[in-house]
């Protein structure tokens, strides 16, 4: 094989590497994009602070307070078998309120413009049966 052709050759598997190499590129970029907003949501979780949640307002600069504090609210209280007074002692009052259902608008979620809520669902005894966050 002379210097050329070896040279041709290998231009060749260039080529094919690029070619193979491209999509992959492509994928785990694309990969990364969508799952930004997961990343972001578990990254910047902060601390549940009652006063802060309770004395929340939705600014540009606080839209996402209440959900960031939602993920450790969960894990350090025990919100099932809660009574409505104690719900409303460490989360203040509900903004709104349903038949047997406490609702605490978490603001945005960080996804796009994606918001959630914490929705506490009180059994006939008035204690938190069960309970949801959602984001939609």
């Amino acid at each position: 094989m002379t210097d050329r052709e070896s040279k041709k050759l290998s231009s060749y598997k260039m080529a094919g590497i690029v070619l193979l190499a491209a999509p992959v590129f492509y994928i785990l970029l694309i990969a990364f994009y969508v799952s930004i907003p997961t990343i972001r949501d578990y990254t910047e979780r902060q601390p549940f602070k009652s006063d802060q949640w309770k004395n929340w307002t939705e600014t540009e600069a606080a839209c996402c307070a209440r959900w960031r504090m939602v993920r450790d609210l969960q894990k350090r209280y025990e919100l099932v078998g809660m009574t409505r007074a104690e719900v409303i002692d460490l989360l203040g009052s509900p903004d709104q309120e349903g038949q047997a259902t406490l609702y605490y608008y978490l603001g945005m979620t960080g996804h796009g413009i994606d918001s959630g809520t914490l929705s506490l669902y009180l059994n006939e005894a008035g204690e938190v049966d069960r309970y949801d966050v959602w984001h939609g």
